[in-house]
């Protein structure tokens, strides 16, 4: 998955899920076909969940704590 080109990040997560994989596609056609040709391809997947980003309307910067 991390060596395809419309994978962003990929993420270890805890909960029930094992991975979040951040990807960019041109459309849901194209999302589909990642979903089912390439991730449901692998022998390590047993199921994908979808969920889709409509923006970014705000992000908090990290907080340092003084050492």
């Amino acid at each position: 998955m991390k060596a395809l080109p419309e994978t962003l990040a990929l993420y270890n997560v805890s909960g029930n899920e094992d991975y979040l994989v951040h990807v960019a596609v041109s459309d849901s056609t194209a999302l589909q076909a990642l979903i089912i040709d390439k991730f449901l391809a692998l022998p390590q997947v047993a199921h994908c969940r979808t969920q889709l980003i409509f923006g970014d309307p705000w992000a908090a910067p990290l907080q340092h704590s003084p050492e």
